[in-house]
């Protein structure tokens, strides 16, 4: 929210729901994809399909990279990350693809509520602002260069979409 007073009353009307709050620490821009790979099915190029496929999961491994660095940066140590995905045929597709990279890469798999034990998720929210954004950037010290970098990752995923023709 804009303001604390809006941050805290959206929380307790959550919270006076039982929603559970998950603060994503893997923030991305899957859903840039998700049109395009759409058309794609609906059009059966699986040529265009497979392109987007493979685009996701780069995409998706910077993110947790970048991710991860910002962690050791701010906390000093890995955590528990929390990665977002956007409800789309894209994540369906190739969510099998993404997790055998992570795994490839010495990730393990955990619940929720396992990753919310860190102590990080217990830190205080310093921003506000209406950007939805990475837990690792809401806490202290807020850096502007680390929502730059997320704004230049989606930047070049629409470069690279526009690369596919009518994408």
């Amino acid at each position: 929210g804009s303001s604390a007073e809006r941050r805290d009353a959206a929380l307790a009307v959550l919270d006076e729901l039982d929603y559970r709050i998950a603060h994503v620490t893997v923030d991305n821009s899957d859903y840039l994809i998700g049109r395009p790979f759409g058309a794609a099915l609906a059009e059966g190029d699986s040529v265009e399909q497979t392109r987007l496929g493979e685009l996701f999961v780069e995409h998706m491994l910077a993110m947790v990279e970048h991710s991860q660095e910002v962690a050791r940066r701010k906390l000093g140590r890995d955590i528990d990350h929390i990665l977002l995905l956007h409800a789309t045929a894209s994540v369906a597709y190739n969510l099998g693809a993404l997790l055998d990279a992570l795994q490839e890469r010495g990730f393990a798999f955990i619940t929720l509520e396992e990753a919310l034990q860190d102590p990080a998720y217990r830190l205080p929210d310093a921003y506000l602002g209406p950007k939805g954004l990475s837990w690792l950037y809401r806490i202290e010290p807020l850096s502007e260069d680390d929502v730059a970098w997320d704004d230049r990752q989606a930047e070049q995923l629409r470069s690279r979409l526009a690369e596919g023709g009518d994408s």
